[in-house]
Order: C-alpha cells, then sequence, then structure tokens
C-alpha cells in the first residue's frame, strides 16, 4: 500500500507542477493559494489510507473559546465515522485539520480538488472563525 501512496503522491505532484515529490513523501509541506498542506502514510494508523493535513493557524487569544467550541461544533456536524478532523497541534499550538482518505479512493483530482475546497475553508476560518456574527437589532423597534 506504501506504492500506491507513493505512486499517488508523484502524480499528483507531477499534475500540479510541484518539482519536488521527495519533500511530500517524507512529510514536508506544500503551499497552496497560502494554506499549508502535508500528505501523510503510517501503515500503523492507516495501511489502507493516507492522511491529508492542513495548517488553520493559529486562534486569537481574543476568543479562544468561542473560537475552539465552534471547532467542536464543526467536528460534530462534519463526523463520519473517521474521527473528528479539527486538533491542535501539540507541538505548534497551530490549529488542524485532518482528513483521512482511503487509497483506493486517491487520485491526484481528488487531491487537487480536496486541497482547493480546504483553501476556502481556511479564509473562511481565518476571517471568521466559524463564529456566528452577533444579531443585530434594529434600535427604532425595541423588542417588547
Amino acid at each position: 500500500m506504501k506504492q500506491q501512496f507513493e505512486a499517488v503522491v508523484r502524480a499528483f505532484c507531477e499534475a500540479e507542477k510541484f518539482s519536488q515529490p521527495e519533500r511530500l513523501l517524507e512529510g514536508g509541506s506544500v503551499e497552496l493559494h497560502g494554506v499549508e498542506f502535508s500528505l501523510m502514510y503510517e501503515e500503523e494508523i492507516a495501511v489502507d489510507a493516507m492522511h491529508l493535513r492542513v495548517v488553520f493557524g493559529n486562534a486569537p487569544l481574543k476568543d479562544e473559546t468561542a473560537i475552539y467550541r465552534a471547532l467542536l461544533h464543526d467536528n460534530h456536524v462534519g463526523y463520519c465515522g473517521n474521527g473528528p478532523g479539527f486538533c491542535v497541534s501539540p507541538a505548534s499550538g497551530l490549529v488542524l485539520y485532518l482528513l483521512k482518505m482511503p487509497l483506493c479512493d486517491a487520485s491526484p483530482a481528488r487531491l487537487a480538488s480536496t486541497m482547493l475546497y480546504f483553501t476556502g475553508k481556511v479564509k473562511e476560518w481565518q476571517s471568521t472563525y466559524f463564529l456566528k456574527p452577533p444579531v443585530r437589532r434594529d434600535r427604532r423597534f425595541p423588542v417588547a
């Protein structure tokens, strides 16, 4: 299965014109539209799947509790049996998303479209932190 992971990563790098597949195969990251991604494969964790690691960034200290609550909510809503996606790196403190992708479903096109999707989610998170905007009440019409 490791050979299948390596073949998918090499084909992805060729399709996307990334010149250093070895860097990705060794756990290094690649940046796409300002978002950092890594591709991981560990037989001990999942022999038939790879993981896409997406770096969302730091949660600002000001609203940290509300932000982490929103991430936990998103983990619950997006749960599909493979574990929660959002986590905090114990090494860096950065908010990450880990996506388990079965190797039988992995292809360069699927990786590219998934990364593009997460690029949008990271940009959204970095501007809203998935927090709902406060309800604005019209002062002309007081609530009774």
